[in-house]
């Protein structure tokens, strides 16, 4: 093998690892791609949908075949044909690890695919609450809205992830965005036939607003507020 590998010229190395992590998935001889890489793979090879071998090893969470790449000079913010980057395949897969590797080396955190999601909404549209925080903890845009005005917090009321939504809330998402249909996430699920959903908003916003307000007051305000009972 090492005689096979030897012969081989850059290009032939990178569509091997290409091929070995598409082809077997969870099963792929990760000895033999981090051999390819020492032996002077071509760490930008790619599929014809421009899908490069970091988006591979990112997409199957394969973090020490990751790190080989970038030490190597792998672009940790290409795009396939179709926008998508390392980080988003990271993301959609639930793989918290590499995804903290690949922010850690550069990736820009808040990226799209065209107008539309950056990887905290798909994050969040997946109930994948680790990447939801290590994205959030690395300044992820909590309200972010796509073509269609939708931002994470929409994804995760959407999809039912409670525990996602909670953290995002606590946060600070905001709850009065809209969507191309002037719907706010409170309205939507109203309209959904979720009442104790869009209380549970209401209920939020009301506490949000006179927590800010207290916050925010004027020392006259605060005077008042401490004033005690049948005092004028």
């Amino acid at each position: 093998m090492d005689e096979i590998i030897k012969n081989m010229s850059a290009e032939e190395k990178g569509q091997r690892i290409w091929k070995e992590i598409v082809m077997k998935g969870k099963d792929c001889d990760a000895s033999l791609c981090l051999d390819l890489i020492k032996n002077g793979a071509d760490v930008e090879a790619q599929d014809m949908y421009g899908w490069t071998v970091l988006m591979t090893a990112a997409a199957e969470g394969y973090a020490d075949i990751c790190v080989a790449l970038m030490d190597k000079g792998a672009d940790v913010n290409a795009e396939d044909e179709f926008s998508h980057t390392p980080l988003m395949y990271a993301t959609v897969n639930g793989h918290a690890d590499v995804c903290a590797l690949l922010i850690e080396r550069g990736a820009t955190v808040d990226a799209r695919y065209g107008e539309r999601d950056t990887a905290l909404m798909l994050a969040a549209a997946r109930g994948k609450m680790d990447v939801c925080m290590i994205l959030m903890e690395n300044g992820a845009d909590i309200n972010a809205q796509n073509f269609f005005g939708e931002t994470p917090l929409m994804f995760a009321t959407k999809k039912g992830h409670v525990e996602v939504r909670a953290a995002l809330l606590e946060r600070g998402a905001a709850i009065d965005k809209r969507n191309v249909n002037g719907q706010t996430v409170q309205a939507w699920a109203q309209s959904q036939g979720y009442p104790d959903l869009a209380k549970t908003f209401h209920t939020y916003h009301v506490r949000k607003t006179f927590s800010d307000a207290a916050a925010a007051g004027t020392p006259r305000r605060r005077k008042i507020l401490r004033r005690k009972p049948g005092q004028g």
